[in-house]
């Protein structure tokens, strides 16, 4: 419990519980081949074939994707660490806010893979527990980040890019580093254009096709299983993504 006092007397207090673990016990049925932010990634596409991403274009080095599909990415990477027990969600209750969860390293000591699986497991690393003057206030009340906390940090320094071209870049630099496929440019007959498209390689189609699927179970049980700390991890890595967005001077 924490107060606020002014001349001696309370004038405000706020609480909150010890973290207690979230007992999750689902495995997937095999190894992943790939980190599951790639697997996500793979999945924006509806045809994972060689044509991949015929209609997934690149303007001016920038994806074009949906709020909702960096929810994807970002949720299947915090699923990724959990099941690989590189971190661990804890439970909580407290005064001063909505947040219900947050997170914890866990008992993996192995090198995290995945870009962006290894900046959040660097950022729960980093928290600290404590209340200073340059922190968040809320970061005071539990041991780790929530979800919210977490998905907001977990940013370039580069306030006027949006959310979702600095995590599309990040992921899909990974995506070529694994040699799972190629930028491609269409051939310009003259006319100048600044669009690319991502050739899949051959070799890997069908292992990133099982890989989605079982990705897929693998979140939808996770919705069965624990639906509130579920439905907690798309509302609050929305949020976050939204509130990261560059603000208008209007």
């Amino acid at each position: 419990m924490e107060f606020s006092t002014l001349a001696g007397r309370i004038t405000d207090f706020k609480w909150s519980t010890s973290g207690e673990i979230l007992p999750i016990h689902i495995k997937p049925i095999q190894s992943f081949s790939f980190p599951l932010s790639i697997t996500a990634f793979s999945a924006i596409s509806s045809d994972v074939s060689e044509s991949f991403k015929t209609n997934f274009t690149i303007f001016d080095g920038h994806f074009s994707v949906s709020e909702n599909q960096c929810v994807r990415i970002l949720r299947f990477a915090l699923i990724n660490l959990i099941v690989t027990d590189h971190i661990e969600a804890y439970s909580y209750a407290n005064s001063s806010s909505e947040n219900n969860y947050y997170f914890v390293v866990g008992r993996n000591s192995d090198p995290v893979k995945g870009v962006l699986e290894s900046e959040i497991f660097k950022q729960i690393s980093l928290w600290v527990n404590s209340s200073t003057t340059d922190m968040l206030e809320i970061w005071s009340w539990s041991e780790g980040p929530t979800i919210y906390d977490l998905v907001f940090s977990v940013f370039s320094d580069k306030k006027d890019l949006f959310y979702s071209e600095w995590l599309i870049e990040n992921v899909y630099r990974n995506f070529l580093e694994l040699g799972l496929g190629q930028i491609m440019t269409p051939p310009s007959l003259g006319i100048t254009t600044h669009s690319q498209w991502l050739k899949l390689d051959k070799l890997q189609i069908s292992k990133i096709r099982q890989e989605i699927q079982i990705a897929d179970n693998l979140s939808e049980q996770f919705a069965l299983m624990y639906p509130d700390f579920s439905q907690e991890m798309n509302t609050k890595i929305l949020l976050a993504i939204q509130n990261r967005q560059p603000k208008s001077d209007d």
